[in-house]
Formats: C-alpha cells, structure tokens, sequence
C-alpha cells in the first residue's frame, strides 16, 4: 500500500492530524448551494405495467422473461407480478416497444415492491435498454432507494430518472437478479412521472484531482417557522416530506454502487438517525436546528469525483427557511 503524504510532502503516519476542510453541498445542475427549492415532481403519472386484469387500466407495457400475474401479488387492482425464486442473473423486462424519450419526458420511476426472499448478498438491478437490447445508462441497485428490503411488507421505490444517466432513447426497463441465486419479489403499478418543473435535485460534494476527503461528518442545517412540528410532519408542511431526503455515498460509474444511505422521511426517522448539536429560536419566529451524521471514517473516503456524497431532495421544500448542508473532512494529498 502506497505512503500517503501531506500537502507540504511529509509522509503520513498514523494518527497524524490532516488538515481539516469544510465544503457546501452544491447542486449538481448550476452549482448553486442554496437547498430550499420545490424539488417535487407533480406531473402525471404513466403507467407502464399494473397487471392486465379488468382492475388493472392504463397502457402497460409488455412483460417479458420471468415472472407470473397473480392476484395474490397484487398492491391495487386485480393483478401483481410474482417474480417467483430466480436462479442468479435472472431477468424481468417490461417492454415499450419502441424507443422514447425517457430522460426528456419522465423524472421518476416509480413501482411497488413485496420481497418474499432476499439472501445475503443479494444485489437487485434496475437498467434501461433500447429496443434491441442494448444497455443505456447505469445499472442501479433497487435497495439504494428504500428504507429497507423486509420481506413480506410493502414499499414504494421512486428512482428520479436522472440517476440512471441515459444519453439516448430506450424501450425497456429491466430488473436483475444479480448475486445471489433465491431471490423473490412481488412488483405491482410500475409508473414513470411526467416531468414537472426542474425537480428533483441532487446536492453533491466529490474530492478534486489530487485529494482525498476522509469524511468528519456531515453538518445539516435547517430552519423553518416553529410552528406545526410533529413526529409525522416535517416543520410546517402539512403531511410531511412524503419522498424525503436521502443522503448517501456513492460510486458514480456503470453499477453506480451506493455504500451507505440515510433516508429521511419524517422528523421521527430525521431526530431518530441523525444527532442534533444546537436549535435556536430567533425572534421571527424561526427555529434552526443543526443535524449532524457521523459515518465511519475508515469506510467513508471520497478518492476522486467518482466517490461523491450525494443528497437527493424530491419535494417540495417551499415552505421552509433554510436547508443547507455541509461536509467536514481531513485533506489528504496523494502521492
């Protein structure tokens, strides 16, 4: 393993102080800091596979490879899918037939899942193809984008379109049942929401060439009028975040690999998951808080701008103050 150096060329050694930085989290779209944006995604939603049954309306697209409509696995209608136990590397395709415009027209991809078997190691894929199955975009792993992968409960997944990075038109959205042989899932409503604004957005913070960022923590400030808090509603919005924030550090690349994530949909998961070092009441009657998560510093190390710590905010956020985030970090130069 290569002897890391400091700035000024003197060789590391352990425990020896790096040099300490702060950075804001800036969006990705204009590199502006500023979070208090409406990030939601409110345009109709299309359907592109909920069954076929007379419960079942819309214009679904056609299921291919595995998987049977039954209405036992159904969420709403009259049929779901069951994936049944799949061999590793398996696959379920639902296809358009024909290529669209998906990154141009659609923000979210959103279905509902069921597991029913999910083995250690398992690595759920969800992929984009163009008609004649060629591989567009990048491969996400489904479990980035929940809260959890428990069996036999419901979740809705909503992926925002943006992360799957599609440079050309596709026909077919695919899931792989990567790693591990025994997997099982119900899928049912299979929705991509037509864009509707410029949301959502992600914040992002990535080490310049040269650096590497071991990660302190990650400071979130938020300030809202004090009114209207409850475990179930985010500050004042009435109901709550709904998609949440989701914070997360990642692998920017073809698998797109996300290490660790924190979802946030509530003030119960957001007082729950993160530590909070100071609240203020100001005499508008704002109250501020600073949230602060402190990842395991030996696994949470930003190498180049492929590792990045991202933040996704897919809702609308308008009603408060301010919600800005920061990462703090040890500079290390490389060699």
């Amino acid at each position: 393993m290569p002897i890391k150096s400091s700035e000024d060329g003197t060789q590391l050694v352990g425990k020896q102080h790096l040099e300490m930085g702060r950075e804001p989290f800036t969006r990705t779209d204009n590199g502006t800091e500023q979070m208090n944006i409406d990030g939601v995604a409110t345009g109709a939603a299309v359907v592109v596979w909920n069954g076929t049954g007379a419960g079942d309306p819309g214009g679904d697209w056609t299921h291919e490879d595995y998987g049977t409509e039954e209405t036992y696995a159904a969420h709403s209608g009259t049929y779901g899918l069951d994936s049944g136990v799949r061999a590793m590397d398996d696959f379920t395709r639902f296809d358009n037939g024909a290529n669209i415009d998906v990154a141009g027209t659609y923000s979210v991809l959103q279905f509902w899942m069921q597991p029913k078997a999910y083995p250690t190691g398992s690595r759920t894929r969800i992929f984009w193809e163009k008609a004649d199955g060629t591989n567009v975009g990048d491969r996400l792993r489904i479990d980035s984008y929940v809260t959890s992968m428990d069996l036999d409960e419901w979740v809705q997944v909503q992926i925002p379109i943006e992360d799957f990075g599609l440079t050309e038109d596709v026909a077919k959205v695919v899931i792989k049942y990567a790693s591990t042989a025994g997997q099982q899932f119900w899928f049912d409503d299979f929705e991509l929401i037509t864009i509707s604004g410029s949301g959502p957005y992600k914040f992002r913070v990535s080490a310049p060439t040269g650096l590497i960022y071991h990660v302190e923590k990650v400071a979130l400030v938020l300030a809202a009028p004090d009114v209207g808090w409850s475990s179930t509603s985010f500050a004042n919005i009435v109901g709550g975040l709904g998609q949440g924030l989701l914070l997360r550090f990642k692998k920017v690349g073809e698998e797109s690999d996300v290490y660790w994530k924190v979802n946030i949909q509530d003030n119960a998961e957001m007082f729950g998951q993160l530590n909070v070092m100071n609240d203020v009441t100001f005499s508008d009657g704002d109250r501020q808080f600073t949230f602060v998560l402190e990842p395991q510093l030996s696994s949470v190390i930003l190498v180049d701008d492929d590792d990045v710590i991202d933040i996704v905010v897919r809702d609308d956020l308008s009603s408060l103050s301010n919600l800005r985030a920061f990462l703090h970090f040890g500079v290390e130069v490389m060699p």
